[in-house]
């Protein structure tokens, strides 16, 4: 084989964290392979931040610490070290270290940064790759060539088919769309915050991160209206632990998920639950911070100081044992059973984000300024938003003990979509009608566990297209962490490559000589 053509499309930090685990493999690689031409379909103007980490205001800040944060799976300094080559040395005033919790907007840098290095390092191996800036409406087999892939501006051919295209819009309340005063989004957070008159009140749809981000950012740029966060649970998230220590997985559970994923073991949600019990026993983690995680959460403002006393004055090893578990949670999921999956999904997901997804304590201290001043209410129980009929920038919303709230600005803060069902994007809606992909029931595509690839909706499996990040979600769970999409990455990259091998071997033993 001369060339190959590979086409990556989308071109965020997943799509990046590809990009560096295949020329990286590439060095690796014993054997001569063919020259590959890598086209990257990405519409922004530079490949690497994606809209997770767009230039923004830098109190948008990362949820995991700088020295877990990395393009590449096996090296988690990776990041920190750019860092200390850039001579950024401090933030707010503090010394960056391991567990500083750093802006988005400076990791998006130094995604482009490694994208730009990665280009360099491949022009010098054979693996050329080029940004195109237009978005894939569709991919359409081709024999022999390979794949057509469709643009409103042109068509292309490659052989290899990488989908990275990143999160969806969020599908709720898609009904307020359209309506003066309502942000689908709260991101670009810098742009929302000079969307809206500081003396509005303003009503956060959502208490997670991304409500979170939305209220700092409205702070930080003097807003003096009320400000208020709904959800249905009313559930800040946990705040990341000062003092946590990092916690390695027992060889008994590691062995036990990859004997369950090697004999296509079931387990119900009973057992999935049994075995983190029997971890964290094993780790010595005591259940106390946990035991109640389906009780009704306390006041905000009584949430965040206990939050933020513990945090500050012990190790709070779930979590790192939670970022530990990043390294098996697509097999504990793979494993647990429809029924189990379910009832996960009905129960127990949200409860499990507030507490597995946590948050800077910087932010915390924010948040907990704001509701003793009165400037904050957080409230579980949201029902409905609507807009006030005749009236312009005003929205009425209802929770579950009738309480009422009328505001002039309404943020959809709950969070994106992993639903390929209701995506209005193109190149989902022509690979779902035509039968060359099919809706995982828990978000995304269906896609092969162990190889990454695209199932056609018939079952078989597409080996020359696979799927990485938030349309992976339905087979591999925890598709929004960095490090399990750089796992994932890295996996799909390595498999290519010694395919690649692989073909060139039996070439040159059937070549005659």
């Amino acid at each position: 084989m001369q060339s190959m053509r590979i086409a990556v499309v989308g071109g965020g930090s997943v799509a990046t964290s590809f990009l560096f685990h295949l020329v990286r493999a590439r060095v690796q690689a014993q054997s001569a392979l063919p020259r590959l031409q890598v086209l990257v379909f990405e519409r922004a103007p530079a490949v690497g931040r994606g809209a997770a980490y767009a230039d923004d205001a830098p109190t948008n800040l990362l949820n995991v610490t700088a020295g877990s944060m990395s393009v590449a799976e096996d090296d988690r300094q990776h990041f920190l070290r750019w860092l200390h080559r850039q001579a950024i040395t401090h933030f707010q005033g503090e010394q960056i270290t391991h567990d500083s919790f750093l802006p988005r907007p400076l990791f998006g840098r130094y995604l482009e940064d490694v994208y730009r290095e990665t280009c360099a390092t491949g022009a010098t191996l054979g693996v050329d790759i080029r940004h195109v800036r237009e978005a894939v409406h569709d991919v359409r087999a081709d024999p022999p060539a390979g794949y057509r892939l469709v643009t409103q501006q042109a068509e292309h051919i490659a052989q290899r088919v990488i989908l990275a295209i990143g999160n969806l819009s969020s599908a709720a309340f898609e009904d307020l769309r359209g309506h003066a005063g309502y942000f689908d989004s709260p991101y670009p957070v810098r742009a929302l915050a000079r969307g809206i008159p500081r003396d509005a009140t303003v009503c956060v749809l959502g208490t997670s991160l991304s409500a979170i981000d939305a209220v700092v950012a409205l702070a930080e740029v003097g807003h003096t209206g009320p400000m208020y966060c709904m959800s249905r649970n009313g559930r800040l998230p946990s705040v990341r632990g000062l003092k946590n220590q990092p916690v390695t997985l027992s060889p008994r559970l590691v062995a036990t998920l990859a004997e369950g994923v090697a004999q296509g073991r079931r387990l119900t949600l009973r057992e999935a639950m049994g075995l983190l019990a029997d971890e964290l026993a094993h780790q010595g983690i005591a259940f106390d911070e946990l035991l109640d995680l389906q009780a009704a959460p306390p006041p905000a403002t009584d949430y965040l100081q206990e939050e933020i006393t513990l945090s500050s004055s012990r190790p709070r090893q779930w979590q790192s044992l939670g970022n530990a578990l990043n390294a098996v949670v697509d097999a504990i999921w793979q494993q647990l059973d429809d029924a189990g999956r379910e009832r996960f999904d009905a129960t127990l997901r949200s409860i499990w984000m507030a507490r597995r997804v946590t948050f800077p304590i910087e932010n915390a201290r924010r948040l907990q300024a704001l509701l003793r001043a009165g400037r904050l209410q957080v409230m579980p129980g949201l029902q409905s938003v609507a807009p006030v009929p005749g009236q312009h920038h005003q929205f009425r919303i209802q929770a579950r003990d009738r309480a009422e709230l009328q505001a002039d600005v309404v943020i959809n803060a709950t969070s994106f979509s992993a639903d390929a069902r209701h995506s209005d994007l193109p190149l989902l809606r022509n690979l779902l009608d035509r039968g060359e992909a099919c809706p995982h029931r828990f978000g995304g595509l269906c896609v092969d566990f162990a190889t990454g690839n695209l199932m056609r909706s018939d079952g078989s499996i597409n080996a020359d297209i696979s799927v990485l990040g938030t349309m992976a979600a339905g087979t591999y769970f925890w598709t929004n962490s960095m490090d399990v999409n750089a796992r994932l990455a890295r996996g799909v990259a390595g498999r290519l490559v010694q395919e690649l091998c692989a073909s060139e071997t039996r070439a040159e033993r059937t070549c005659p000589i």
